[in-house]
């Protein structure tokens, strides 16, 4: 496929807005620190494993606007944008995913590590709830 990555699941250069690390970064988890990354592999986990770039943002801008029947006008393509430029990125350099831009065509590398990782997720942020 095309570009992949081959760091752990922690991702280097991540950070809020105003510099500090994303919430989740000291427990190991930063390549799933933002929601959008972990709608990322749960889409791709409930569609074999493959996807297409328009496909997935559609997906996750109704997964995130599921307080209102639509989705705003124009939302999918800011989630398409983001996921592009910003969340796949930081994926494919984790070793978590392959990207074909010019296909637009997303795939996970490994579905066995993408569970695994969501579950770890999950299992450390459990612990963290009151």
């Amino acid at each position: 496929m095309g570009r992949r990555g081959s760091d752990p699941a922690v991702l280097e250069g991540d950070s809020e807005p105003d510099g500090r690390p994303p919430s989740g970064a000291a427990d190991g988890h930063d390549s799933l620190a933002y929601p959008r990354r972990r709608h990322v592999l749960d889409r791709l986990l409930a569609h074999g494993g493959r996807m297409e770039l328009s496909e997935l943002a559609d997906e996750i801008a109704a997964v995130e606007h599921t307080a209102t029947d639509e989705v705003p006008n124009g939302q999918a393509k800011l989630v398409r944008l983001d996921l592009h430029h910003s969340h796949v990125p930081k994926l494919v350099n984790a070793g978590v995913l392959e990207y074909e831009s010019e296909s637009g065509l997303i795939e996970l590398d490994d579905a066995d590590r993408a569970k695994r990782l969501l579950e770890a997720w999950d299992d450390a942020h459990e612990r963290r709830s009151p």
